[in-house]
C-alpha cells in the first residue's frame, strides 16, 4: 500500500514535467544545458532563502519567509533572463546537427525551457521529503511532532498535485516574465511576481486542510498565466 501511494504521488507530481522534457527538450543538447542551468539558478535561490530562514530569525513568521523566498526566486529569474539575453547570440551560433534551429526563429523557446527547469527543480524539493516518508513501511499521515495531530489524509496527494501545478506555473511564468522584460510590460511582470506570492501563500492553508480554497484559486492562476503566455507567444515578435 505504501508503494502504491508513493508511486501515485510521484507520477502525479512529475509526469507532466517528464513528458514535456521528453517531447520538447531531450532531443536538443542546447535545450538540456539551458534547463539544467535554470535549475541551478533555482537551487541558488533556495540556498539564499535558507540562509534567511536560519540566520535572520524569522522562522516563526512563515508568511514572511514565504514572501522572501518568492522575491528571491523572482530576482534569480530576472538574473537568468539577463544571462540568457546576453548569451543568446552565442547559443544561436552553436551548430549542432539537427538541433537548436528553432532558437533562430522563436525567442520564446528559451524562457519555456528555462521555466521548465525552474519548475522541475522546485518540484523535486517540494515533494522529496514526503516521497521519502511515503516509501514505507506503512506510513499513515504526517503527525505534528509537537501536538501529535495529523493533517488531512489527502495531504500527500494534494502536495503532489500542487507540485505539478507549480511546475507548470513556473514554466508559463517564465514565458510571461521574459516577454514582459523584453517589451517593458511591467504590469505583466508584476502579475508574475504577485501571483507567485499569492499561490505560495495559499499553500499555508494546507495545514488546516483548506484545499477547497487553495486548489481552485491555484488552477485559476495557472489558467490566467497560461493564457498570458499563449498571447505572448502568438501576438508578440518571434525573434
Amino acid at each position: 500500500m505504501a508503494f502504491m501511494e508513493f508511486a501515485g504521488c510521484a507520477l502525479t507530481a512529475y509526469s507532466p514535467a517528464l513528458a514535456l522534457f521528453i517531447l520538447t527538450v531531450s532531443h536538443d543538447p542546447v535545450r538540456i544545458i539551458i534547463m539544467v542551468t535554470s535549475a541551478f539558478f533555482w537551487l541558488v535561490a533556495l540556498v539564499v532563502s535558507s540562509l534567511f530562514w536560519n540566520f535572520i530569525t524569522f522562522g516563526h513568521l512563515m508568511p514572511l519567509c514565504v514572501l522572501f523566498s518568492v522575491a528571491i526566486q523572482e530576482v534569480f529569474r530576472y538574473c537568468f533572463y539577463k544571462l540568457m539575453r546576453k548569451t543568446e547570440e552565442g547559443l544561436r551560433s552553436l551548430r549542432v546537427p539537427n538541433t537548436n534551429t528553432d532558437m533562430l526563429k522563436n525567442r520564446h523557446l528559451v524562457p519555456y525551457v528555462a521555466g521548465l527547469g525552474y519548475g522541475a527543480m522546485s518540484g523535486v524539493f517540494s515533494l522529496f521529503n514526503i516521497l521519502a516518508a511515503l516509501s514505507g513501511p506503512a506510513t499513515v499521515g504526517f503527525p505534528d511532532p509537537v501536538t501529535g495531530a495529523s493533517p488531512s489524509p489527502y495531504y500527500a496527494f494534494f502536495t503532489a498535485v500542487f507540485t505539478m501545478l507549480f511546475t507548470m506555473l513556473h514554466t508559463v511564468w517564465s514565458v510571461v516574465f521574459f516577454d514582459a522584460a523584453d517589451e517593458a510590460r511591467w504590469l505583466r511582470m508584476a502579475w508574475v511576481v504577485c501571483s507567485h506570492a499569492v499561490v505560495s501563500c495559499l499553500t499555508l492553508l494546507h495545514v488546516q486542510g483548506l484545499y477547497a480554497v487553495s486548489f481552485p484559486l491555484t488552477v485559476l492562476v495557472l489558467a490566467i498565466s497560461s493564457y498570458m503566455a499563449y498571447r505572448s507567444v502568438t501576438t508578440g515578435p518571434t525573434n
